[in-house]
């Protein structure tokens, strides 16, 4: 019975770390997208975003740390192809990346390289879209996500 009750509460803290990061990220993504509207439809620079996210009222500096992760540190970072972007000309904002899980401490932006080597929840990665919603993605499905939504075309040698 113990045994039970021990593994219950332990499932019972990873749902609630998994839903902490659900809600910071959706908090986060929405005050950006609001945001936009003074931007003429365009995302914060990559430079500024973490900064404007806490004045603008849509997080806190300790918000920005995943419950999950034992280490210190930001574990969001945002999509540094988006920096500046305007939303409207993204097609599929339910497939592109606005913010994600990051390696505590790493740049406030990036790309999956900043993406832990494991994902911290049980459901995978915590990804915020362009759209608003939140997912949680698994390691082996990171390869559907959309990082850059403009690439540029490379020139064939």
């Amino acid at each position: 019975m113990a045994v039970f009750l021990i593994l219950t509460v332990l499932w019972l803290i990873r749902l609630a770390e998994e839903s902490t990061c659900s809600c910071t990220l959706q908090q986060l993504a929405k005050g950006m997208i609001g945001d936009a509207d003074r931007r003429s439809g365009r995302v914060p620079p990559v430079e500024t975003w973490q900064q404007e996210s806490i004045e603008n009222g849509h997080t806190t500096e300790d918000s920005l740390h995943d419950p999950a992760e034992a280490g210190p540190g930001r574990c969001y970072a945002m999509n540094r192809f988006l920096s500046g972007t305007s939303l409207g000309h993204i097609r599929l904002r339910d497939r592109t990346v606005l913010l994600f899980d990051c390696i505590p401490g790493s740049p406030p932006a990036g790309g999956p390289e900043l993406l832990p080597s494991g994902p911290r929840h049980p459901d995978g990665y915590g990804i915020a879209f362009c759209d608003g919603h939140v997912a949680f993605v698994p390691k082996e499905r990171l390869g559907e996500l959309i990082w850059d939504p403009n690439p540029e075309p490379h020139p064939v040698p």
